[in-house]
């Protein structure tokens, strides 16, 4: 689909706290504007829950910023996925932590 500039949360100093009015939006946490790679992905499976998704990539890092998956009944919004990028220079020290599922 191209490249197209994104708004995401990278380089994050550690996971955002959820926030907004569903508790879904990352509270509290450096946004900063992309370069991304945009794919449409279309599943082989004839059964399979999504129509198509479409990935955002970052053209730096090659992290995935956004994940938006479509309903195959309706072709509706049917999931969306922000993904996280932490930095640390002291992982060895660091305890291990889920990120937040939102």
């Amino acid at each position: 689909m191209g490249r197209k500039k994104v708004l995401a949360t990278i380089n994050v100093a550690t996971n955002p706290e959820a926030g907004g009015p569903h508790l879904w939006v990352p509270n509290k946490a450096r946004w900063e504007v992309r370069d991304s790679h945009v794919l449409l992905i279309d599943p082989k499976s004839e059964d399979h829950p999504y129509s198509h998704k479409i990935v955002f990539i970052d053209a730096e890092t090659y992290w995935t910023l956004w994940m938006v998956a479509f309903d195959r009944q309706d072709d509706q919004l049917l999931r969306l996925g922000q993904h996280f990028l932490k930095y640390s220079e002291s992982y060895a020290h660091e305890t291990a932590m889920q990120a937040p599922y939102l």
